[in-house]
This record gives C-alpha cells, structure tokens and sequence, in this order.
C-alpha cells in the first residue's frame, strides 16, 4: 500500500530516477540538469540531506577549488593534458567556495599526504625550469626536463593530491550557475528540473 502520509521524508528508493518521479525540493536556488546539480551563483539553500546518501545530516562538506569553464577545460585538456589543465586551473581558474550536505567518512583526506604531493609537483616544476636554463651551456642538460615532468606527474598520481579525491567538482559553470559532480543522481532528480527554472 502506497504511503500516503503527506509529512513523511521523501522515498529515495534503489530506482533510476524516472521522468515521473516526485520533485520534492523548490525554490531552494538549486535544480537538476541530466542528473547534475545546478545551484544558483546568487544563492541556493540545500535541504539537510546527504548528497551521496540521502540521508538526513546537518555536516557540510566544503568544496573549496578552482574550476575552469567546461568549454576551456577541455580545450586545454585536448592541448595540454592533465597537468596542462590542472596548471590552468591554479592559474587563470575561478574560485568557488561550496558548502555541500554530506556525512562523515566521504572525502576524508590525509592533509600529510596532499601535501606531499604537492612538494613532490613543485620539485618537478623546478628540474623542469633547471633543465631548459641548464640547456643553454649543455644540451644533454635537456634531459633535466623529461625527468622533471615524471617526477610532477609522480607526484599528482602516486602524492594523492587532494583535487582528485573529492567527493564533488565543479564540472562547469557561467555567470548565473554551478554545475555540480558527484551528487547521486536519484538525489538530483529531486530539485526541479533547470529548464524550469523562472528567469
């Protein structure tokens, strides 16, 4: 017998959220667009639901990164690979500061080992920077490049640089809102769709 008790939390069920399916969350500054949450740059306010689990929670997760719009990142990518993008990203990236419901036990990260991984990227940066002046006097010098750039990607694959073990990212974005990653998509299917959304 279907529940008919109009206060009782939303049934998230093991469903693949379809086109019918209740949207439970309005007027809130976030929506849904192909299983993503979109949230308002101006404003939004998150339900106290877990975004990986569904479950009620009042701890946030603080996404706290640089993102690059969808149509450069892959650009960039195309050109300049991971590091390229990531580079990208430290350098001419918008910075976004996200609080997102979540509960302990995701995204947790050894601060030690981030930075670790970052020292070991940095030290590849400088043999890179040392090989290309070093060139100059000897060309076999050169050499100090190629094995600055293993030692960088060593460091972002083997350091665990913390990019790459958040629980969300900022997939896209422009001037009016945030595409987010990472969020369940029967949870997304809950917020109103962003074709929807009043201008």
């Amino acid at each position: 017998m279907p529940n008919t008790n109009p206060y009782s939390p939303p049934d998230l069920g093991t469903n693949n959220a379809p086109d019918n399916q209740t949207r439970v969350f309005s007027d809130s500054g976030a929506f849904e667009e192909k299983g993503k949450l979109v949230l308002l740059r101006s404003g939004y306010s998150l339900p106290d639901l877990c975004l990986k689990t569904g479950e009620p929670t009042r701890e946030r997760f603080r996404l706290d990164t640089r993102a690059l719009p969808q149509s450069t990142a892959v650009l960039t990518l195309l050109s300049g690979g991971v590091i390229g993008v990531l580079i990208a990203k430290a350098l001419f990236g918008t910075h976004f500061v996200v609080d997102l419901p979540l509960k302990s036990g995701w995204g947790e990260v050894s601060e030690e080992k981030s930075k670790r991984g970052w020292a070991v990227v940095g030290f590849g940066f400088v043999l890179i920077i040392v090989g290309i002046v070093a060139s100059v006097f000897a060309e076999i010098l050169m050499l100090l490049c190629a094995v600055g750039m293993v030692v960088a990607v060593f460091g972002f694959i083997v350091g665990g640089v913390k990019v790459t073990k958040e629980p969300f990212r900022i997939s896209n974005y422009d001037e009016r809102h945030i595409w987010i990653e990472g969020v369940d998509k029967n949870i997304a299917m809950m917020f109103e769709p962003l074709s929807k959304r009043k201008s």
